[in-house]
């Protein structure tokens, strides 16, 4: 038994486990189940993305128990000013209006507090030590 991304899985025709929650329902992966998952932590995902969102309380029982959220790790500074507001721009993109997109690419939608914990993030990104206009 392995773990791979949804996408990948369906992609490659994957057979995927109905995994059994602490709800005690035996769940599929997909994008609900997953949302399930990042709702059933949405307080403390809202302080610290980082958090694991694996095994969901019992009071989640549509969550998938092995859910997980997926990182981007950008250095906090870099030289090229072009390069930086570019990059910054796509993040900026990907938190807001792209989350319309995610759940056609097999992704769950990141709650309020994730983006809002986000650009509060993407505000300290620097260009050569200066802020990104």
């Amino acid at each position: 038994m392995g773990y791979v991304e949804l996408t990948f899985a369906q992609q490659n025709k994957l057979p995927v486990a109905s995994i059994k929650n602490l709800a005690g329902k035996y769940i599929l992966p997909d994008t609900s189940s997953t949302t399930a998952a990042i709702a059933a932590f949405t307080d403390q995902l809202s302080k610290d993305p980082r958090t694991p969102i694996v095994n969901a309380p019992a009071s989640a029982p549509d969550a998938y128990p092995i859910s997980t959220l997926t990182f981007l790790i950008i250095p906090k500074d870099g030289p090229d000013v072009a390069k930086r507001t570019a990059l910054r721009n796509f993040i900026q993109y990907v938190i807001t209006d792209g989350q319309a997109a995610a759940a056609t690419l097999n992704y769950a939608p990141l709650p309020d507090g994730v983006k809002a914990y986000d650009r509060q993030q993407l505000q300290q990104m620097t260009a050569a030590g200066q802020p990104i206009p």
